[in-house]
């Protein structure tokens, strides 16, 4: 078992948590804001392998406080709603290594699942081959996330998801504006932009390594996220619902640690699964040519 809650009072209130009878908000509140945020989650989805506990009611316990934060995504996890907090996001996406107007970075990563059985199952075999789900996460610059989704099966394509996502109709409807930045395995856009395949000049190799440093962010974040709930590592043994009710319930807890100052420096090791990535189309050049020789030509004017 994981030995994270030691104090007394929050075994009591852990308690409360096996209690039919106690009022949800109640839950909420000690879960998110008492009991030092994912350690508590990450405490009962452990008992799920604990033989010696009665499995119904550990299932049962999972399935509400997993749809009970889950209900929460909207609330821990969105894009700044205001001028002021947007321009902050940039300022602090440009500090990391000059690239401009940066408001999120987009990618997407694989939790381990089992077969969820049924004529469908092999389409959430992935290219690794294990069954999993592809989860689309775009991430701020403290490595909080700003949007997720969480339905799409393994084998999808990363840019399948984001073609099919409500943040490309946002982008694309002009209700959002700035940069996204994303890897090889998604299309050029306007509103996102991707690295130079074979850079040929100084330019496109200094916006290539901007770009790099800069998304990395969003491996960060993935890596922070997985280390706080190692069962996004492990196989999920729950019912497919339940699965992505406790990705969600997790990505909200990882919002409000941050919020509340949770150190993630720490080093993560993730099982890629490999993306392919997608032939330039040569809008998607002209568009992200244009950007470099506005933006990184003169740069190298500068530095040179």
């Amino acid at each position: 078992m994981l030995l994270f809650i030691q104090d007394s009072e929050q075994i009591n209130i852990l308690k409360l948590l096996f209690n039919n009878k106690c009022n949800k908000y109640y839950i909420l509140k000690y879960v998110l804001l008492f009991m030092l945020i994912p350690f508590s989650f990450n405490f009962i989805l452990d008992c799920m392998w604990r033989p010696s506990l009665h499995q119904p009611s550990v299932s049962r316990i999972i399935v509400e406080i997993s749809e009970l934060l889950a209900g929460y995504l909207g609330i821990f996890i969105k894009f700044p709603n205001t001028r002021e907090l947007m321009m902050g996001n940039k300022r602090q996406f440009f500090e990391v290594a000059g690239f401009p107007d940066v408001v999120g970075c987009i990618d997407c990563t694989h939790i381990p699942i089992k077969s969820p059985g049924g004529a469908m199952a092999e389409g959430f075999r992935n290219r690794k081959g294990f069954m999993s789900l592809n989860v689309q996460v775009v991430c701020g610059p403290n490595l909080e996330f700003l949007n997720i989704v969480i339905r799409w099966p393994g084998s999808a394509h990363d840019n399948r998801i984001f073609e099919n996502s409500g943040v490309m109709v946002s982008f694309e409807e002009g209700r959002r504006s700035g940069i996204l930045l994303g890897d090889s395995g998604y299309g050029q856009k306007p509103y996102l932009f991707t690295p130079v395949p074979n850079s040929q000049n100084e330019e496109e190799t200094r916006y290539n390594r901007t770009h790099v440093k800069t998304r990395n962010i969003v491996e960060r974040s993935f890596g922070a996220w997985k280390r706080k709930f190692s069962c996004l590592s492990k196989k999920l043994n729950t019912k497919l619902k339940t699965t992505t009710r406790i990705i969600a319930a997790c990505a909200v807890l990882h919002n409000v640690a941050l919020r509340y100052g949770q150190d993630d420096n720490f080093e993560f090791h993730d099982r890629v699964v490999p993306v392919e990535a997608l032939e330039d189309r040569p809008r998607g050049r002209a568009i992200r040519a244009a950007f470099i020789e506005r933006h990184f030509r003169i740069l190298n004017i500068l530095f040179a």
